[in-house]
């Protein structure tokens, strides 16, 4: 079995496991993210979108109380 195709929990991470060479694309990030559980995944997407939520808001009040100001 292809090393990219392995579940990463069958292997050691290293730098030649982080990596897609023929693509030469750095996929760490999603193996890290699969080492996560299916809950543990949503949690943190709960979180990024609050963040998203809240950076857009205040986006929002600051543009609003610029375009007031004389």
């Amino acid at each position: 079995m292809p090393s990219q195709l392995m579940n990463p929990k069958d292997r050691r991470a290293n730098s030649e496991t982080c990596r897609a060479p023929e693509a030469d694309i750095d996929i760490s990030l999603l193996e890290e993210c699969l080492r996560l559980s299916p809950w543990q995944r949503l949690l943190e997407n709960d979180r990024a979108l609050a963040l998203v939520r809240m950076l857009e808001a205040a986006q929002a009040q600051s543009h609003g109380s610029a375009q007031s100001d004389p």
